[in-house]
């Protein structure tokens, strides 16, 4: 059951549990035309994709294709569930098997991908410490403004201990993914 909670204005705001948010889908309140996602039990907007991001999106896929084990497959702009969270990152390797069922949970998946523009501030403020309490390994920003991926690891609670930053002309070197030229992606 959804939960009201206060806000700082004084309003009750609904908190949406992931079933709740699919019953919300399944009726037809929800439809693809939506572009939302569940985050900490809230639904938010996501932006429009433009040009570069898609570009930068289509990159990254194209060379994951090339680098995963077999044992992993990779998904695009698909949600996974975390708790009370259902985002849609860019990109998420993941196990390897059907997910007709339900979207991948938080052990199925290997890294998490956001491509950023516009939403460098939700991605790190809002989706990185929902990354880090759901245990995932690996989450990158590709932060497109700076020119840069941003590296996160060692989840510990809502935050990650480790944040590295790679620029074109690096290599990355992912415990997911293997190594990754910078200069091929940005």
């Amino acid at each position: 059951m959804a939960t009201a909670t206060s806000h700082e204005s004084g309003l009750s705001l609904k908190h949406w549990s992931v079933e709740e948010y699919h019953r919300l889908q399944e009726t037809g309140l929800l439809t693809e035309a939506d572009t939302v996602e569940l985050l900490a039990g809230k639904i938010v907007y996501m932006s429009p994709i433009n040009s570069t991001h898609a570009d930068i999106v289509d990159n990254l896929m194209e060379w994951l294709l090339t680098h995963i084990d077999s044992d992993k497959k990779i998904r695009v702009q698909n949600p996974i569930t975390l708790g009370k969270s259902e985002p849609e990152p860019d990109l998420a390797v993941v196990n390897r098997r059907s997910y007709r069922e339900h979207h991948p949970f938080a052990p199925d998946v290997f890294l998490v991908i956001e491509v950023s523009d516009s939403t460098l501030q939700k991605d790190r403020d809002i989706k990185l410490p929902i990354y880090a309490a759901a245990n995932i390994a690996e989450y990158w920003i590709v932060n497109i403004p700076m020119r840069c991926i941003e590296v996160y690891t060692k989840p510990n609670g809502k935050q990650y201990d480790r944040m590295e930053t790679f620029r074109p002309g690096d290599d990355l070197h992912s415990s997911a993914v293997g190594r990754l030229a910078i200069a091929t992606i940005l």
